[in-house]
């Protein structure tokens, strides 16, 4: 990659025969699929890393064919096994169907360009957002006259066809043998398989029906239906003309017990008469074995609007456009995040299918599902609920069968919500990715409960945007029976293709990273996530990928995913005993060592090179790699070390820093990054983190702690005056109004009302001068005194005997304890750090706040050791 003088613009410092001698190879040339054409074609154009401020560029050759714009550079290196290559897009190519927006850039003006229109005057910049966050910049500063204005209009024509049938996958000539399609999904597109559902739930009362053959009823849902046995298809055909979508109750799942998932459209507007709605619903109520009435749940909100305008308001937070908009961003992120209500939204579809779930499997009694059309939340909030109750839609097979069933065979209008075709009526709205995030959640909460990985997921959005597959292609199943038929006035037939045949894209190398290697088979509970925002966390990987100054280099959750993988087939070789697998793992063992060189923290969606192997050899021969083989299988410990990087940014010279001990402190150290409370698996001297941002911390020899940090503990006794001393500790009973709040952040530790429970304030003075200078070092400075002081503190106390703990305000998590899904956010009054007093008034217990005008860092750490001042002072100092 070149670099740029920061005052340039192209004309002294860049040779345009410099450009010209360019030569790109086979290898480097843009790959072309077979019925795909060239559209339009650029040399020498420029194009911008994110966040790059324009200061680094790649020359090569821009080109825009009938399925992707593709962006050929002899200044890349071969691709390495470092990140996911796909069969069909090279590295820097993009399929047309997953362009969101394109905008004109000027010297200080950015213009959203129309789709469908055609640009007249000369294009210098342009920039590229797509539906998966992906944010390409490109400069036509050096190519051919009108080279940019021919490239945009093509673009604006091309990706946003007007026809259905002007989508790349009615051109595409590739042969394609459907053989092992049949093992990864049942596509639930023939009675056949309706009938095995049935049986396999072991749902009483419903039947099969056809009365949608030749989609007479409805062309928006598939030939099969089922309904209740007490039902005749002439009620239905008869009922369901009162339906928006003519989508009236159909059986999607059931229980042992009589409890099924039913979904249903609302009524028309114009319908005030429910007696059809209700004489469904009384067959639906004769079908349940006890006769019980159903529970409805209605999905109103959010709206597929509500849906969209929140992704627009995410995307700009995920797609700043140079370095100033991004740290301005970043100091507010949370903020900007509650604004966009994305996790609001993930939150209340997660809340709807835990409730469908207590309905279900608590109260034995049908769910109705009902919204407006009965084919977005109503996709969302089914699919979730199954999911939740049954273990078989947690593997991949399972997975992919739900997916067919909630969204492809019940008619999902992926056309029309993912924006493939253009048109002013279409509601563009990405309900799917919703779905998508909120089983991302459950993924995380639940580690050991999915088949599927957080890879799995990502790919499979992205792969919704790939027009050569007919899966998500589609608004309904009618008009892909109608594709595949053809027209002889319109089309051929169409080929179709599923996405589910990953092999049509992917390696088998890739397609591997699909599995999660702490899958525990025999996990069969059902799921009861925490739906609450405080439960909640944001998908990085899937939202973050594109922005490199985000990324943890050599190091983040991939290297877990990996070591954990390479475990797991230790462990079954050593169950086997397998000869033949005993020598491929040694060979194997050294492919890993070299991947994980190169693994950073968006793997494999990065394609930034590791920096050093010095990470690497200390985790293969280190004690990282020993504490993973300490943890027990599918535990929930594990799932501790799978967090995300807080986003933060410095004033200082670049835009983060990694974490860097004074070179006195030796390897052996146990100060705190040492200690399994931070990132198993970053790189050496352990990134530090701070809640309440996201992204890569810093800290630099100013605010390094110093290895003598004893507290002295006389301090403990708050009855004299220590108004002027740097440290005081004060040592109080926890009245009952905050013991719900501990047993909140420490669910692991039974707090009954008649246990002890001490709470032991520690408030840091800061140094005025800086505190004025540089709030936000100086306070880090204290953050990290307080979490050596309360370690210590509890160490004491925990080897009195005692029950101790805090929380960490590094990473928002307990200290001591294994796991809690109740992190400290930032806008969550209840957890900051408890700064507080208690007092006595009359007969009442007050808690009150530290006086706000002195600028003190205030934390506290909760015991259960008595509050008696001689004995704690006796465990502090050693002496009775």
């Amino acid at each position: 990659m070149n670099d740029i003088k920061e005052d340039s613009r192209f004309k002294s410092y860049i040779s345009e025969n410099e450009l010209e001698s360019i030569i790109l190879d086979d290898s480097q040339r843009t790959k072309f699929l077979d019925g795909e054409t060239i559209v339009c074609e650029a040399q020498k154009v420029l194009l911008y890393p994110p966040l790059s401020d324009r200061k680094k560029y790649i020359a090569g050759v821009l080109t825009v064919t009938t399925f992707k714009l593709s962006f050929a550079t002899a200044e890349e290196a071969e691709p390495s096994n470092c990140y996911q290559q796909n069969l069909l897009l090279g590295v820097n190519d993009i399929c047309l169907s997953s362009i969101d927006v394109i905008y004109q850039v000027g010297d200080r003006t950015k213009k959203k360009l129309s789709p469908g229109q055609n640009v007249t005057g000369k294009i210098k910049d342009i920039v590229i957002v797509c539906k998966n966050m992906k944010y390409l910049e490109f400069s036509f500063k050096l190519s051919d006259k009108d080279s940019g204005k021919n490239i945009v209009n093509a673009l604006l024509h091309h990706a946003y066809p007007k026809r259905h049938t002007l989508l790349f996958a009615y051109d595409y000539k590739e042969p394609y043998v459907n053989e092992t399609l049949t093992k990864e999904v049942r596509l639930f597109l023939t009675k056949q398989d309706w009938e095995k559902e049935l049986r396999r739930t072991k749902c009483q009362n419903w039947r099969v029906s056809q009365v949608n053959f030749n989609y007479q009823v409805s062309p928006l849902l598939i030939e099969t239906i089922i309904v209740p046995k007490s039902v005749t298809d002439s009620i239905i055909r008869e009922a369901v003309e009162k339906f928006r979508n003519r989508c009236g109750p159909i059986w999607v799942y059931g229980t042992p017990t009589g409890a099924a998932l039913v979904r249903m459209a609302d009524l028309l507007p114009a319908i005030t008469d429910r007696t059809e709605e209700n004489k469904l619903l009384e067959h639906i109520r004769k079908s349940h074995p006890g006769k019980r009435p159903p529970h409805i749940i209605d999905l109103s909100f959010p709206s597929p609007k509500d849906v969209q305008n929140s992704y627009l308001k995410l995307r700009d937070l995920c797609v700043p456009d140079n370095t100033r908009v991004f740290k301005s961003q970043d100091f507010k992120f949370y903020g900007l995040l509650d604004g966009t209500k994305w996790l609001s939204y993930v939150s209340t579809c997660l809340q709807k299918a835990r409730e469908a779930v207590v309905q279900m499997s608590i109260n034995e009694v049908t769910v109705v599902l009902q919204e407006g059309n009965g084919q977005d939340l109503n996709c969302v909030v089914s699919s979730l609920t199954q999911i939740m109750l049954d273990p078989y839609f947690r593997t991949k097979f399972g997975f992919q069968s739900l997916i067919q069933k909630e969204w492809i065979a019940l008619g999902h209008p992926f056309a029309n919500r993912l924006g493939h075709i253009l048109c002013k009526d279409v509601e563009q709205s990405p309900i799917f990715l919703l779905f998508l995030d909120c089983v991302w959640q459950l993924l995380q909460q639940f580690p050991a409960a999915f088949q599927i990985s957080e890879t799995y997921l990502t790919t499979l959005w992205d792969s919704a945007h790939v027009s050569v597959f007919d899966t998500f292609l589609f608004n309904c199943h009618h008009q892909r029976f109608m594709a595949e038929v053809g027209s002889a006035n319109s089309h051929p037939p169409l080929v179709l293709r599923s996405v589910w045949d990953w092999r049509e894209q992917f390696s088998d190398r890739d397609i591997g990273l699909f599995c999660n290697p702490l899958y525990d088979d025999s996990y069969r509970a059902i799921l009861k996530p925490h739906v609450g925002l405080a439960g909640l966390d944001v998908w990085t990987q899937c939202y973050f990928r594109w922005l490199p100054d985000l990324e943890v280099r050599t190091g983040g959750r991939p290297q877990v995913d990996l070591y954990c993988r390479f475990l797991v087939a230790e462990i079954l070789q050593r169950q086997q005993g397998i000869g033949e697998l005993n020598g491929r793992l040694s060979r194997n063992k050294e492919e890993y060592v070299e991947l994980v060189k190169k693994v950073n923290g968006f793997f494999p969606f990065s394609h930034n090179s590791g920096f050093t192997d010095t990470a690497v050899r200390s985790i293969m021969s280190g004690s990282s790699l020993n504490f993973l083989r300490k943890l027990p299988r599918n535990s929930v410990a594990q799932a501790s070390y799978v967090r995300n990087y807080s986003r933060k940014v410095s004033n200082s010279e670049g835009s983060y820093k990694h974490v860097k001990p004074r070179k006195t402190i030796q390897e052996t150290s146990d100060l705190v990054w040492r200690d399994p409370n931070f990132e198993l698996l970053a790189s050496n001297g352990f990134p530090l983190f701070l809640r309440g941002n996201i992204g890569l911390a810093w800290y630099d020899t100013q605010t390094t702690v110093k290895t003598h940090h004893e507290l002295i503990m006389e301090q403990i006794d708050d009855t004299r005056d220590n108004s002027n001393a740097n440290m005081i500790c004060r040592v109080q009973p926890c009245p009952t109004v905050l013991r719900k709040t501990v047993g909140d952040l420490f669910p692991y530790r039974p707090l009954e009302e008649s246990t002890d429970l001490s709470v032991i304030t520690i408030t840091l003075k800061p140094n005025s001068k800086l505190i004025r200078t540089n709030a936000e070092v100086e306070t880090e400075k204290l953050a990290q005194m307080f979490l050596i002081s309360a370690k210590n503190i509890c160490d004491k106390l925990r080897g009195a005997g005692y029950w101790a703990d805090f929380i960490n305000p590094f990473s928002g998590l307990p200290y001591f304890t294994p796991y809690s899904l109740n992190e400290l956010y930032k806008t969550d009054e209840k957890f900051r750090c408890l700064d507080f007093q208690i007092f006595d008034i009359k007969d009442c217990k007050v808690v009150s706040n530290e006086d706000k005008s002195k600028k003190r860092f205030v934390g506290s750490l909760f015991s259960n050791a008595p509050c008696k001042m001689k004995h704690l002072n006796s465990i502090f100092t050693g002496k009775e």
